[in-house]
């Protein structure tokens, strides 16, 4: 299970400094410039963005290796919690911020064939069975990205909370010309914090051990709670989820944290604002 050999940053990381204000803008501006060959078979990206909120730009991934598993082509536009002004690590792994292990991101997936063992105008069921589906991309990406920070025990580390028969619906939104249900799930999980060092923790730089080890262990148990929004675009002919998580866990003082309910509005908006553009 690779993530990003794109972004395993050939970034002529040395070249960038920490100092600057926007160097993981200048890392994500890197990592996405060249073409990306299942980027024009989807035929449609989301359009870009500098910032939304405190979130960094998106991060672009081509996830079919990672993918590959259950048959599915398609591209990863991904945020993390920036980093403050001055800041040599991001928000994501700063245990006290709300952004602390929360994802923002736009699966894009080539729906031409049939993706599972129904056909793709199922795919906008709010049946358990599709939504286990959809959520099943979300769990491979997780245990993807813990293998590649370096999380010994990413194999078994991710899967669905199962909800007691069906997931919560939230509401549907118009996006993409079509309404869309929001749903909510839970996931057990680690977190990336670590001390380790490799490609992928020199860019989504972590604070200092001591910063954090009194209160939390190095890839310790949390819960990742979110949402997806999704929907199949017969005319395009791709399934796109935005999906949205905050996360619980508990620290060595005993006190529980919860940065979902902080989120949720903020990444329910800013979902609403995304739109898409053809790509040739």
């Amino acid at each position: 299970m690779k993530y990003i050999s794109a972004l395993l940053v050939t970034i002529i990381f040395s070249q960038i400094s920490f100092a600057q204000e926007t160097w993981l803008d200048k890392i994500i501006e890197k990592n996405n410039q060249d073409s990306l060959q299942q980027e024009i078979n989807n035929g449609e990206k989301p359009a870009a963005h500098k910032h939304l909120g405190e979130w960094s730009p998106f991060f672009r991934q081509d996830m079919n290796e990672i993918w590959q598993s259950i048959g599915i082509k398609g591209v990863n536009y991904y945020c993390v919690g920036g980093p403050e002004q001055n800041n040599q690590y991001i928000e994501r792994n700063d245990f006290k911020s709300k952004y602390y292990q929360a994802w923002l991101g736009i699966y894009v997936i080539e729906a031409k064939n049939k993706l599972f063992c129904y056909p793709n105008d199922s795919l906008n069921s709010t049946s358990y069975e599709n939504i286990k589906n959809l959520l099943s991309i979300g769990v491979l990406d997780q245990t993807s990205w813990l293998f590649a920070m370096g999380d010994t025990s990413a194999a078994n580390s991710t899967s669905i909370i199962e909800p007691g028969g069906r997931f919560p619906i939230v509401e549907k939104i118009f996006i993409d010309g079509q309404y869309a249900p929001v749903i909510e799930f839970e996931m057990k999980s680690h977190s990336d914090l670590t001390d380790k060092t490799s490609d992928m923790t020199s860019v989504f730089a972590m604070p200092n051990k001591e910063y954090w080890q009194k209160q939390l262990r190095a890839n310790h148990s949390l819960t990742l709670k979110g949402f997806y929004i999704y929907w199949y675009n017969k005319t395009k002919q791709t399934l796109k989820i935005i999906y949205g998580t905050g996360c619980s866990f508990r620290t060595s003082d005993k006190v529980n944290h919860n940065t979902y309910p902080l989120l949720k509005k903020e990444m329910l908006d800013i979902a609403r604002s995304i739109k898409f553009i053809d790509v040739r």
